[in-house]
């Protein structure tokens, strides 16, 4: 029981709960207006105590210190802190390039800011690696689980990455024992069984063998393609987080695609209760609206999240340590509807406006990529003819002799239809992941195959260094999906100067999207970039989506 008579001075005593603290101290309405600026604080009126998490405990000292309020601390929470402190500088002397381990030798000798990387994964135990695609996280992360020693492990990835995984399982550390667990539930029951170090498992199974993942109690859960992860009540990053594992790393290029509550939500498996709930962190960093939504971010609050999340993110961009690297060039083409093609996309966006008034149940993005549709194939939407972008592309590739290209489209059937029309090969949901990676490697391999086009499945774990032309037919909403497409020519093993070039019709959808990207940007600068701390973070609006349809004669 906690001393309640104290007088004149604050203490501070461990809970019952390792992440809840207690506080007591006679009353005084300045001291209670204090306590209330903690978040989560609860107060329990049969103790006359406060109750508040663990992790504020440092804001809570230099609170008392900056006002000269005496306090007491029990002695076990000091040492904690202390020890935390110390945790907290040697990660970020790792970040620095101090301290790092001394590593064995390893099947495929790794880069020095790979050895960075291993170091930090081994010392920091929860954290994120956050380098840029092309990097090697996943090389990073196989090597630093093997220095911890620890098994068994699971490696939760998506689907379409479980055979990239193996790969490189049989590349990296051949003589390690794994099971790729896929395919039907008596097979995978089967796979489950298997005495073996490593597991790996898509994250689109975890809902259906929760129960037996949660037997294996795995020591260590290598998440990649952590986004996976950014959505607080999605089931996938429920079940999650309701393992009960020592060691976790997360990986992702990525830990901010559109919100700084998906970094909040990530950080949440890696270091639960760092940030506290998602409700006192957006109260503590960002301005809301009243309905709860994120109008911008608090420029004061912008340096202390910074500081706080500093030492669980390690976040290198290929800038920073491949400067041998080829050169990055882009360039924007525009081409114009004919007056004809104009007159029908007016019309199409007509509906579109019209379908939004009449709140029809669909939101305003999903109505708004048949416009995006449009401007890149309307055939795919019964029109019949094929637009100004297949045009373009044809003097593209006729212009680009020499070249190889990777021409990038959001829609499955605008890919089928570019791959009838230009007799190229073609990888979308529908090709088996076996087939995709045989048309990969037969177009990294082939010189004679000049184009290859694909959907958004091959934004992700694959390397198609064989092309040295990306080109966005329809850039995407989310710019973090931009960059993962471009990632997979612009990486290690490139050897020729990548030029992306992006198509937009003028006067139309396209052209505004750079606005959503601009937007997006900002909003994961402010937190792992020095840059633009007070722009806005912006949700899009039914408004807004109405704004990128309009052209300019309306």
């Amino acid at each position: 029981m906690v001393n309640t008579s104290i007088k004149n001075y604050w203490k501070i005593v461990q809970s019952s709960n390792p992440r809840r603290l207690i506080i007591a101290f006679s009353y005084d309405p300045k001291w209670v207006t204090l306590v209330k600026s903690i978040p989560d604080r609860k107060y329990d009126p049969s103790t006359k105590t406060w109750n508040i998490p663990s992790t504020e405990i440092n804001r809570v000292v230099g609170s008392l210190k900056h006002h000269k309020i005496p306090y007491t601390i029990d002695e076990r929470i000091s040492e904690t802190i202390q020890r935390k402190k110390q945790e907290d500088e040697r990660l970020i002397d790792i970040k620095f390039g101090k301290g790092l381990i001394d590593l064995p030798v390893f099947p495929t000798p790794p880069y020095a800011y790979q050895h960075l990387g291993i170091s930090y994964l081994v010392k920091g135990k929860r954290c994120i690696l956050a380098d840029d695609m092309g990097l090697g996280k996943t090389i990073s992360s196989l090597y630093a689980s093997q220095i911890l020693g620890v098994e068994p492990i699971l490696i939760l990835c998506p689907s379409t990455l479980k055979w990239n995984w193996e790969k490189e399982l049989n590349k990296h550390l051949p003589g390690v024992s794994y099971s790729l667990v896929h395919g039907t539930k008596v097979k995978r029951e089967k796979q489950w069984n298997v005495d073996t170090s490593i597991y790996i498992c898509s994250y689109e199974l975890l809902r259906y063998d929760t129960d037996t993942i949660r037997s294996k109690k795995f020591q260590l859960i290598i998440a990649d393609e952590a986004t996976r992860l950014k959505n607080h009540v999605a089931q996938t990053t429920k079940i999650v987080k309701s393992l009960k594992v020592p060691y976790r790393f997360a990986l992702t290029g990525t830990p901010i695609e559109n919100k700084v509550e998906e970094l909040h939500s990530i950080l949440d498996w890696c270091q639960p209760g760092l940030l506290g709930s998602k409700r006192s962190f957006l109260e503590r960093y960002a301005i809301l609206d009243f309905f709860g939504n994120v109008v911008r971010l608090k420029p004061e609050g912008i340096s202390e999240l910074r500081r706080t999340v500093a030492p669980y993110i390690l976040r290198r961009t290929k800038d920073e340590v491949l400067t041998e690297l080829p050169p990055k060039l882009r360039q924007d083409v525009t081409v114009e509807f004919s007056t004809a093609e104009r007159r029908m996309y007016k019309e199409l966006v007509k509906e579109i406006l019209r379908e939004m008034g009449e709140e029809v149940m669909s939101s305003p993005m999903v109505k708004t990529l048949r416009a995006k549709q449009f401007t890149s194939c309307p055939r795919v939407l019964g029109y019949e003819f094929d637009g100004p972008k297949f045009k373009e592309l044809e003097t593209i590739f006729k212009e680009g002799e020499g070249h190889k290209f990777l021409v990038f489209s959001e829609f499955a059937e605008v890919v089928k239809r570019l791959a009838a029309v230009f007799s190229a090969p073609a990888i979308y949901g529908d090709v088996k992941q076996p087939d995709r990676q045989k048309i990969i490697d037969s177009f990294n391999e082939d010189k004679k195959q000049l184009v290859l086009f694909s959907s958004s499945v091959a934004n992700y774990g694959v390397e198609i260094t064989g092309a040295d032309v990306v080109v966005h037919l329809d850039a995407p909403w989310n710019p973090a999906i931009r960059d993962q497409r471009e990632d997979r020519v612009h990486r290690p093993g490139q050897v020729r100067p990548v030029n992306v070039i992006r198509l937009a019709v003028r006067n139309s959808v396209d052209d505004r999207i750079d606005k959503v990207i601009a937007s997006k940007l900002n909003i994961r600068s402010q937190v792992l970039d020095d840059i633009d701390y007070e722009a806005s973070v912006r949700r899009f609006t039914k408004k807004d989506w109405e704004a990128a349809l309009l052209d300019d004669d309306d």
